[in-house]
């Protein structure tokens, strides 16, 4: 619709495409959930004084380990016993 001929119109029909909208929408909610990962990140690395490496080094490091263990099978873990400790 022209505009000039009716000056309304551009309220009714979106200016982008579908499809860009949605990629616009999946890239802030992308931006989004990697600010969330950070801060959740520093706030776990402060309070159990884990070094500095980020989540992405950490995550690919845990995904690299679970996939050996599958490789190798499951390793069979003792219980641990606690033995009680006397205050004084």
């Amino acid at each position: 619709m022209n505009e000039r001929l009716d000056p309304y119109s551009g309220r009714y029909f979106p200016r982008e495409a579908r499809t860009e909208a949605l990629a616009s929408l999946i890239r802030n909610e992308r931006m989004v959930e990697s600010i969330v990962r950070n801060r959740t990140w520093g706030l776990i690395g402060e309070r159990c004084e884990i070094e500095s490496q980020s989540f992405e080094k950490a995550l690919d490091d845990w995904r690299k380990k679970v996939a050996e263990q599958r490789l190798v099978g499951p390793v069979a873990v003792e219980p641990v016993v606690v033995q009680p400790v006397e205050l004084k």
